[in-house]
C-alpha cells in the first residue's frame, strides 16, 4: 500500500473497529487501508523448523556447556 490512500482513514472509526474486534464473536469489517493503518502486517516469523535448524550450530561438539534436556527438546537426542 502507498501512503496516499484512495480513501482517507477516519482514525476514530478505525480505532473503534479495533476495539470492537477484541470482543469475542463480534465480526468487524476492516478495509485494507484501515488494516494497514491499524498495524496489520504479513507474518514473517521463523517457522519452528527454521528455528530448530538455526539452533543446531550452537553445539560444536567441543563444549560441555550444552544441557542434555535442551538437546532433547530440540529433538537432537
Amino acid at each position: 500500500m502507498t501512503t496516499e490512500n484512495v480513501h482517507p482513514i477516519d482514525s476514530d472509526i478505525a480505532l473503534q473497529k479495533l476495539s470492537d474486534a477484541n470482543i469475542p464473536g463480534f465480526i468487524v469489517d476492516v478495509d485494507p487501508d484501515e488494516a494497514e493503518w491499524l498495524g496489520a502486517f504479513v507474518e514473517d516469523a521463523l517457522t519452528e523448523q527454521d528455528a530448530m535448524e538455526g539452533g543446531v550450530d550452537l553445539f560444536d561438539g567441543e563444549s560441555d556447556d550444552i544441557n542434555l534436556n535442551q538437546l532433547i527438546a530440540w529433538g537432537l537426542v
